[in-house]
């Protein structure tokens, strides 16, 4: 079982590299490297702001790169930016030093949640985001979507979408609130991402029978 799991992996690993040109960067960073640069990049980082980090993460690091080109019909093509792990470098930092030193970001509150498989699954639960019938279909067909296809952006993005139309409103709700009540209460989709993706696997066995999407891809 050890040899075939082996295999598996190897096999997977291989299909990466040739798929995505960038994964041998990413493997060639150790962790010591990756820390050192990381560091860099804080320092240069003005004023204490995420989006800076963002950027300056994305154009040295390819592999944080979550970018895709979207077209519908006689559209101009776009480029949507989900960002996903780049973002989640961003929170962990901002989370493990509490909003303070080198987690002290002024503008934390316009990071967007990170798009994966699972939180897509619970806004569906929840009824805040829905699948026509095609796509649900092919969905529970198990089919890989491949990354930056129509449906694997569509998703993202509209969970992107969603969980910043919860955050607008949860805030309406807690503006509501007495202030006393609020002491300590903060409230963005770093925050609702991590209830959601935790929920998801808390009840997975109630959401067993909506079908998560599957993407081989360096971005998750």
């Amino acid at each position: 079982k050890r040899n075939t799991a082996r295999r598996f992996v190897q096999a997977t690993v291989v299909q990466l590299v040739q798929t995505h040109h960038h994964f041998n960067f990413c493997v060639e960073c150790n962790s010591f490297a990756l820390a050192l640069a990381l560091v860099f990049c804080l320092i240069r980082c003005s004023f204490h702001q995420q989006q800076d980090l963002i950027s300056i993460v994305v154009d040295n690091f390819p592999c944080f790169n979550d970018k895709a080109k979207y077209k519908t019909g006689d559209e101009e093509e776009q480029e949507v930016w989900i960002l996903k792990r780049v973002q989640i470098l961003v929170a962990d930092l901002w989370g493990c030093y509490k909003g303070e030193g080198w987690g002290d970001f002024a503008d934390i509150d316009t990071i967007t949640m990170f798009a994966d498989y699972r939180v897509p699954q619970s806004l569906v639960f929840l009824g805040m985001m829905e699948y026509d019938d095609f796509l649900l279909k092919l969905l529970s067909s198990g089919v890989l979507l491949e990354n930056g296809s129509k449906e694997e952006v569509e998703i993202r993005a509209c969970s992107v979408w969603c969980v910043e139309l919860l955050m607008q409103e949860t805030v309406k709700l807690l503006q509501t609130k007495k202030k006393e009540a609020l002491v300590g209460v903060v409230c963005n989709s770093i925050i609702l991402d991590f209830y959601l993706w935790d929920m998801a696997k808390d009840r997975k066995d109630e959401m067993d029978h909506i079908p998560i999407h599957h993407t081989r891809s360096i971005f998750y």
